[in-house]
């Protein structure tokens, strides 16, 4: 005898994914995905050394999984500034 109030389960295939692929560098001159570093917890690391945390998981329109990071904006800033700092330099400015 089976209880009605309970769906019937369906057996789904299992979902399969690939290895990962780092996003490449944003327009606005981020870093690519391959600055960041896995750790076992699945968080990352930012090239500063500051965690990441898991987000979003969006599905893409190919079947793909889109796996957003976030980091504390207080850890992005003095990054951010350096960054800009460094692009707005001449190179030339520097040679003797």
């Amino acid at each position: 005898m089976t209880d009605e109030s309970e769906p019937a389960k369906a057996s789904l295939p299992a979902v399969v994914y690939g290895p990962p692929q780092w996003a490449r560098p944003s327009f606005t001159h981020g870093f690519p995905g391959s600055a960041f570093t896995p750790q076992p917890d699945g968080t990352l690391r930012c090239p500063a050394n500051h965690p990441l945390y898991l987000q979003e998981r969006r599905p893409e329109r190919d079947g793909s999984l889109r796996v957003l990071y976030a980091a504390r904006i207080g850890h992005c800033r003095p990054a951010r500034s350096v960054r800009s700092v460094r692009r707005a330099v001449p190179r030339s400015s520097h040679d003797g």
